[in-house]
């Protein structure tokens, strides 16, 4: 079989919802809608366009597919574009002749034409790692899973509550309020403004609750964004400035609003304030119990010359160095 695999084109749209059935099991509507959200539609602010790739066999049929998605990080005040890899499907028929690396190898020279300054992957599994690992990218650390336990309050709250405490005001929204502004840091960590969260907002089959608190002069103190579609709510987003009080009311109102006995985050690398953060609102970590999944790590690729340090930079930042990434759970894909 002859194997060719360039840019992703429109025209293929309904050959790779077709081949998507083998790795989304869900009806051809929700397929569709999910695609034509991180792709098709051009919505996603980093980047206009779709960055995802296709393997087609000799008659021009679809046999696989490589998305990917693009996040906005600030470093410095200069802001970049890193591709996280997301989904990647290879058809029945097409399986065990290279198309998985033939895409991920081709999408290497795709992505750095793009003008893309870096490659995350945060979704590698137990059957694909070996072959990312082959293929030249490198561990970086391990995904950290954190938990919530709470008993259910007996008063939940309503959608659209306003609370004062001490001259600050917490919002609850049922859904993620567009227009946030939210201060970025000096870390590898992906930027929430530049219309981002608006983007996340609008993501199909999904429903997120919120919490903003704000001070006197109606700067934003906190934000958490909870994705309650989950069997398990995620607490996908959070950020405060520095006081920790306020931020532990705002949380604590947004869990009477999802009334759910666990909530879950993960994340990787956190910078001191965001792991203080996560324990000062009552979330603990399970080593044990992280260690029988056996997940499988974080993986980084050069986007230059592997063999050169810069190659490995973004901007001034190693990707190599754990020290230089703050990642807290947006959303998973």
């Amino acid at each position: 079989m002859e194997i060719i695999v360039k840019p992703y084109e429109s025209r293929y749209h309904e050959s790779v919802i077709d081949v998507l059935k083998h790795l989304w099991d869900f009806p051809k509507k929700e397929r569709m809608d999910r695609f034509d959200w991180l792709y098709e539609s051009n919505t996603n602010p980093s980047f206009r366009e779709p960055l995802a790739v296709i393997a087609v066999n000799e008659d021009d049929e679809v046999i696989g597919f490589r998305g990917w998605v693009p996040g906005i990080v600030w470093i410095d005040g200069v802001k970049y574009v890193i591709a996280r890899a997301a989904d990647v499907v290879v058809a029945p028929k097409g399986r065990r002749q290279g198309v998985f690396s033939k895409m991920t190898v081709f999408s290497l020279s795709y992505l750095r034409g793009k003008g893309i300054d870096g490659i995350l992957n945060l979704s590698s599994n137990s059957q694909s790692n070996p072959g990312y690992l082959k293929l030249g990218w490198k561990a970086l650390v391990q995904l950290n899973i954190w938990y919530h336990f709470r008993f259910r309050s007996f008063i939940p709250l309503k959608d659209g509550k306003v609370y004062e405490n001490n001259n600050q005001r917490i919002e609850i929204f049922s859904y993620i309020p567009k227009g946030l502004v939210i201060p970025s840091d000096e870390y590898i960590s992906f930027s929430m403004n530049d219309g981002q969260l608006d983007w996340y907002a609008n993501r199909p089959n999904k429903q997120y609750v919120t919490s903003v608190s704000y001070d006197v002069k109606g700067d934003i103190t906190s934000v958490f964004v909870i994705d309650i579609s989950l069997k398990v709510p995620a607490l996908i987003y959070s950020y405060y400035i520095n006081d920790i009080k306020i931020c532990k009311l705002a949380f604590n109102l947004l869990c009477r609003r999802v009334q759910s006995r666990i909530i879950s985050t993960w994340g990787w690398a956190l910078s001191n304030k965001q792991s203080m953060m996560l324990h000062k609102i009552g979330f603990i970590q399970i080593p044990f119990y992280e260690k029988l999944k056996k997940k499988p790590p974080i993986l980084i690729r050069a986007i230059g010359n592997e063999e050169d340090v810069s190659g490995w930079c973004i901007g001034n930042k190693d990707m190599r160095v754990i020290g230089n990434w703050s990642i807290q759970m947006i959303d998973n894909f």
